[in-house]
């Protein structure tokens, strides 16, 4: 599901946002589950089985705690707003950020190492895509005023100047209502290639 809901607001920034008129770009979205969506010459790139765009689930902890999909320390695992609202026992990563505001240190952590993770995966995407610009959405963004600012500092930390310095990283634009935008997207690209053509009549 996370891949679909990224390839939606990926397209969504592609045509309303901050990826307007961009060839070669990423969209990662860190919400209830962690994804990515990959633009390639202007084309989505899925994969060779249609699943391209799994972020979330780079082993980033050796051992960390275990993900929904079996395998344990995936990025999804430690940053998601599930994992982040999980691991503090409360109901959302929101909450934790109100906590991390209040003063509590361990929500602070908590917060400052998710946003550290997503930067330094994302740091190493960069250096493997070296795409023109990526954008990065979703909730979780919102649930601390510090968490851009961890995330900007993984990305520094993992990727070569040289690369990031020809890549431009921002907030995706749109909100909440860029999952919807893209996914009208999908339905028409969907439509379109999919339409039966009509067989010409002679008239007499």
């Amino acid at each position: 599901m996370m891949l679909i809901d990224a390839t939606a607001c990926l397209l969504a920034e592609s045509w309303y946002g901050r990826l307007a008129g961009v060839r070669n770009a990423v969209l990662v979205a860190v919400s209830e589950g962690v994804g990515a969506a990959i633009l390639a010459g202007g084309q989505l790139h899925s994969g060779y089985n249609g699943l391209a765009g799994e972020f979330g689930h780079m082993v980033i902890v050796p051992d960390g705690p275990l993900c929904n999909c079996g395998n344990r320390g995936c990025l999804e695992a430690i940053s998601s707003g599930t994992a982040i609202a999980r691991a503090a026992g409360v109901s959302s990563a929101f909450e934790v950020g109100r906590l991390a505001a209040a003063g509590d240190l361990s929500a602070q952590e908590l917060l400052g190492r998710a946003a550290r993770y997503v930067g330094l995966a994302l740091g190493g995407l960069i250096n493997l895509l070296n795409p023109e610009a990526v954008a990065v959405g979703g909730g979780v963004l919102a649930s601390s005023p510090k968490f851009w600012a961890d995330v900007l500092a993984g990305i520094s930390d993992a990727s070569f100047p040289s690369v990031r310095g020809t890549c431009r990283v921002e907030r995706a634009a749109l909100g909440e209502e860029q999952g919807l935008l893209g996914a009208v997207e999908l339905g028409l690209d969907y439509a379109r290639r999919s339409a039966v053509p009509v067989a010409e009549v002679a008239l007499p």
